[in-house]
């Protein structure tokens, strides 16, 4: 697990991979003994594996600009604006008027990555 050094955690490759293994071995046994969790629907072991230091400041904006599934800006009437893309806190939609828990930046990595595609195929 991660280690405190003074009010901050320190992240480094071994705490990262003592973390998964952990978790690995939780899932295995149906019981994390750290937090309660009961329900493990898989286990860290298929790479690649992606690691990121997360630093929350808005929690989430339930609301903002109205996009489609391609992540298209859509208009109040309804059509779209050729060639403009939104995702992540400046959309609003995907998750109606409040969103499910721990969603947040999945939401952002997939409206991100099918706008990212639809503006380079342009």
């Amino acid at each position: 697990m991660a280690s405190r050094v003074g009010n901050r955690w320190k992240f480094t490759i071994q705490n990262l991979e003592e973390t998964i293994r952990s978790y690995n071995k939780f899932s295995a046994e149906g019981m994390d003994p750290i937090f309660g969790k009961k329900v493990f629907t898989q286990q860290i072991n298929q790479p690649p594996f992606y690691f990121g230091k997360e630093k929350l400041a808005v929690h989430f904006c339930c609301g903002g600009i109205k996009l489609n599934k391609n992540a298209e800006v859509v208009k109040l009437d309804g059509s779209i604006i050729p060639g403009l893309y939104v995702c992540g806190e400046a959309s609003g939609g995907p998750h109606g008027h409040d969103r499910l828990g721990g969603v947040a930046l999945t939401s952002a990595f997939v409206f991100g990555r099918i706008a990212g595609r639809n503006a380079v195929t342009m």
